[in-house]
């Protein structure tokens, strides 16, 4: 099987999440998350007067494709009658709330969003990894030990990216990558590119 990479920031990375989890649910018969999942200016149509009606034309739907299942029923995840489709969408959802949870909070929390992924389909997990600048990629993997996770807490800190390091160089300041790796697991004498 052929593999592909992607290239996201965390919103869009986000809105994938929020995607995948919808068909999830769909497929499971979960379909009142259909009025659920409306953004503004759509969510603000829904009100006491018609959301009855959105209620039962979902309902209406849902004894169509689902008769076997009550209109407060839904098929679990690991059930046999659930598509191998929903349960790859589960597998990748829950792949990438683990990532963005341990992303955004390093020290860890007490979610289900910080529990392993629990494989559910018949596919191999996808890998998400967090990207902090192609540039920077090589000198990072030259690192290791507390050094390397140093660096990298500096990069994040301090927003050094490839457009401000092509904007310093074109301003003629010199980035020495080891000078600061140096400085940043000796802070006595550091140097200041806190700001770019």
């Amino acid at each position: 099987m052929k593999n592909y990479q992607i290239r996201l920031n965390q919103k869009q990375l986000e809105l994938i999440q929020k995607s995948l989890d919808l068909y999830s649910r769909l497929q499971c018969g979960q379909l009142k998350e259909l009025s659920n999942n409306f953004s503004s200016p759509f969510q603000d149509r829904l009100n006491d007067n018609n959301r009855e009606e959105v209620t039962d034309c979902v309902n209406t739907i849902k004894t169509i494709i689902y008769p076997e299942l009550s209109t407060s029923s839904s098929f679990g995840i690991f059930g046999p009658q659930t598509p191998d489709s929903a349960k790859i969408a589960y597998d990748m959802i829950q792949v990438i709330r683990y990532k963005i949870a341990w992303s955004n909070n390093p020290e860890g929390g007490i979610t289900i969003n910080f529990d392993s992924p629990l494989k559910c389909s018949s596919e191999p997990m996808i890998d998400v990894e967090k990207i902090i600048s192609t540039r920077l990629d090589y000198f990072i993997n030259s690192l290791s030990g507390k050094t390397k996770n140093k660096f990298i807490e500096y990069v994040e800190k301090t927003g050094l990216n490839d457009m401000n390091i092509a904007t310093l160089k074109s301003e003629k300041k010199d980035i020495d990558f080891n000078l600061i790796a140096e400085d940043i697991m000796n802070p006595k004498n550091k140097t200041e590119i806190t700001e770019l």
